[in-house]
């Protein structure tokens, strides 16, 4: 029992240290990225993009999870695993123009 609640808190730390920076780095990322006069303009896409994601995803995770409790586990590591492959966001100082 002492296990499960150790490997719960360690996931939920993981996870809110990964939210933590993705809240403040994505944003950061997409304002030096995106011309000054668009700002505005990607910020609220951006923002938008996010309430939709996350409104989506967790239509899709309760159906998952209706499905089969399991199943919500294997979309998100697919996802994830797919996400790593295909390439992570770079922050602009590393892009070689």
């Amino acid at each position: 029992m002492g296990s499960n609640k150790s490997l719960f808190l360690a996931i939920g730390i993981t996870f809110f240290v990964g939210h933590t920076i993705f809240q403040s780095l994505m944003p950061a990322f997409l304002t030096q990225r995106v011309p000054s006069e668009y700002r505005g303009t990607a910020t609220g896409f951006y923002n938008l993009a996010s309430f939709f994601g996350a409104s989506v995803g967790g239509m899709i995770s309760g159906y998952l999870y209706d499905l089969d409790p399991k199943y919500p586990v294997y979309f998100i590591l697919s996802f994830l695993v797919i996400w790593i492959i295909t390439g992570l966001p770079t922050s602009p100082s590393s892009d070689h123009n």
